[in-house]
């Protein structure tokens, strides 16, 4: 940091992080011995461990230091220029965490990215460097301008190649890929993603945030960094750095920004590289309550009642990123309290429920949702859920299963409550089984939530609900092979309150609005 006491760097960076409450004495006392083995600066080995974030630790020190926060790296050529007529190495810059270089006109400029030091204090005497061209500059550029300066970054080929498997190792275990990955990690945390998607294009590789459900560009990154950031991910979670011609998924357990995290991993060959997609999964401790979900209390009693059934079918509903899983794995949480013997298969399993035997479904080994239940009903469960019923075997194992005395939850992608009873006719579920069989079926969506914060339109989201419980007539109905239409009325007339309607009174309420109503739900 930038004093005039010129205090010792690790104590003036540990102080200032500790007294603003960004960090604990045990994250400090972990960078330490982090730093101690490897070198480097305390605010990189933080950084590495994924104890701050980057931008997060600039701010701070630029704020600290009164110099401004670097917001345009310098071109390579500037940096070249300097090195050319300064004589320093690229090791120099490295060691020192900064940069340095010449404008059009000859001005020699300097942006540092840990603090202070003598030899960095002694170069700016030297090279006679004014304090207004000083500046604070995030590890993470820094990082990237260094990779670039020295070129090491290569290409490869499509098919492995002699040495190539050595050297993407050795890109997987380069400094500032590692620095970068943690740094990413910390700032999707901190934004609340739920998923990054690394995209390689001709020219640029485009790293993207999933908040609130939407897609948000965070950087833009030469193209040819791809390699190393790709096999460092790859390395962490699991998979073949070498391979590149075919689909990869993996999983991985880090700590960010002070919490234990879970991440899964998906690689998908594209013409210009692998599209990477990293979500973060969710932990049971982490998962929010029914009703900071958006269930109200009627339907959170009306699922009280359906999760104690001793058997049955219960399904919940809604496409691709609704929220499904949460709900679900809320539901099993409650029901896991040590009296009940649980079995999930899932496509993969997304969060650890401990007590809970969790089977992922593996289709190269031919263990699919079906076949995994089979064998599940061998296993003397109470509680089973099948994280999709997405064909007929699935359908009629599920539907067996729950008539013969287990309680099943499963997911469908449908539309509404009443689509759900229609998809397993359709799988060829026979109406008479699906009637005795089926208990109730949950259909939901998420909004984003209005944000209380002026310069945000929303933050956050909610999920809107309608349960749809069997009674009578609802399963003379759908013994009958009713149309959608009469189960919803019959519904209604028992109480069945439409998705759109549970909406509606979240408008009202100002949690939302009428244009995300819109939005998700249609006109």
């Amino acid at each position: 940091m930038i004093f005039s006491s010129h205090r010792n760097l690790n104590n003036s960076i540990a102080g200032l992080l500790f007294d603003r409450g960004l960090v604990a004495q045990a994250d400090l006392d972990e960078a330490a011995a982090f730093q101690g083995h490897g070198g480097g600066s305390l605010a990189s080995a933080l950084i590495r461990l994924g104890v701050i974030g980057d931008e997060t630790l600039a701010e701070t020190i630029a704020d600290a230091s009164k110099l401004p926060l670097l917001k345009t790296a310098p071109a390579i050529d500037q940096v070249l220029a300097a090195q050319k007529s300064l004589r320093f190495s690229e090791k120099w810059l490295s060691e020192n965490d900064i940069v340095v270089w010449k404008d059009l006109t000859g001005n020699i400029f300097m942006a540092l990215a840990s603090g202070m030091t003598s030899n960095i204090q002694e170069a700016i005497e030297h090279w006679q460097i004014s304090p207004d061209d000083q500046f604070i500059i995030a590890h993470r550029m820094l990082t990237a301008l260094l990779s670039d300066l020295e070129d090491q970054v290569k290409d490869f080929d499509a098919q492995p190649a002699p040495g190539r498997h050595s050297k993407l190792a050795e890109l997987a275990e380069d400094a500032p890929a590692i620095e970068f990955i943690n740094a990413m990690f910390s700032e999707a945390m901190a934004r609340r993603a739920s998923d990054i998607h690394i995209e390689p294009f001709k020219g640029d590789m485009q790293i993207r945030l999933r908040i609130d459900g939407t897609l948000n560009l965070w950087k833009s990154i030469p193209a040819l960094r791809f390699a190393a950031i790709a096999s460092r991910i790859k390395l962490l979670c699991g998979m073949d750095i070498a391979e590149r011609r075919i689909p990869q998924d993996g999983r991985h357990s880090l700590r960010i920004s002070g919490r234990d995290v879970d991440i899964r991993a998906s690689c998908l060959p594209g013409v210009w590289g692998e599209s990477i997609v990293l979500r973060f999964l969710g932990r049971a401790s982490d998962l929010p309550t029914l009703a900071k979900l958006g269930v109200n209390d009627a339907m959170i009693g009306t699922l009280e009642k359906l999760i104690h059934q001793p058997s049955g079918l219960l399904l919940v509903a809604g496409p691709t990123g609704s929220g499904k899983t949460t709900t679900v794995y809320k539901l099993l949480e409650q029901l896991n309290d040590g009296s009940h013997k649980i079995i999930t298969i899932e496509d993969p399993v997304e969060i650890d429920l401990p007590g809970v035997i969790q089977v992922n479904v593996r289709p190269d080994i031919g263990l699919e949702f079906a076949t995994g239940l089979r064998s599940m009903l061998r296993q003397d469960p109470d509680i089973i859920f099948v994280g999709e019923i997405r064909d007929s075997d699935t359908a009629l194992m599920a539907t067996r299963a729950a008539l013969t005395g287990h309680l099943v939850i499963s997911t469908v992608h449908t539309a509404s409550a009443s689509a759900s009873v229609a998809r397993l006719l359709d799988l060829g579920v026979e109406s008479y089984l699906l009637a005795e069989a089926l208990n109730g079926v949950i259909a939901q969506r998420l909004l984003r939530r209005r944000s209380q914060v002026p310069v945000e339109e929303y933050s956050g989201r909610i999920g809107v609900y309608e349960i749809m419980e069997m009674n009578g007539d609802l399963r003379s109905a759908i013994r009958d092979n009713q149309p959608q239409s009469v189960l919803e009325d019959i519904a209604q007339s028992d109480g069945f309150r439409p998705m759109r309607d549970d909406a509606k009174d979240k408008v009202s309420s100002g949690l939302t609005d009428m244009a995300e109503l819109f939005r998700v739900l249609g006109t």
